[in-house]
């Protein structure tokens, strides 16, 4: 159980830039919500934060130089929704709803990124979301 909660919230295994997105969004409001507060940010949070945008910005080098191409970019996200509903189930059965949401919800993410960008693409049009 140790290992999939590892898996729900480690950035090293995002590769959907929506759903990096999706957690900066998450990590800066926790972060806004701490400071209207007075008080003070706690490392481990604004390590998330850090990380995730350098995850980011390696991500959007890859695309730069041809090292991720959009189709090996697609197969990559949708192998992850189908570990991320796999993470669910494992959460499920174990009574963990709260992660089951969690895991479930970041596979939501990236269905949608994909379904926009296979609409773009289908439609002619191109993604600068990437």
């Amino acid at each position: 159980m140790e290992l999939a909660e590892d898996q729900l919230n480690n950035v090293d295994l995002i590769v959907s830039s929506g759903l990096l997105q999706e957690e900066i969004n998450i990590v800066n409001s926790q972060i806004s919500a701490l400071e209207a507060r007075g008080k003070p940010i706690p490392g481990d949070l604004s390590d998330r934060k850090s990380a995730l945008e350098i995850k980011m910005s390696l991500m959007e080098i890859q695309v730069q130089t041809g090292q991720l191409t959009i189709d090996k970019y697609l197969e990559q996200v949708k192998d992850s929704i189908t570990s991320f509903k796999r993470l669910a189930l494992t959460f499920k059965k174990a009574g963990k709803i709260e992660d089951a949401k969690k895991a479930l919800a970041k596979s939501k993410v990236m269905e949608n990124e994909v379904k926009q960008m296979e609409e773009a693409m289908d439609g002619g049009g191109t993604d600068d979301n990437l």
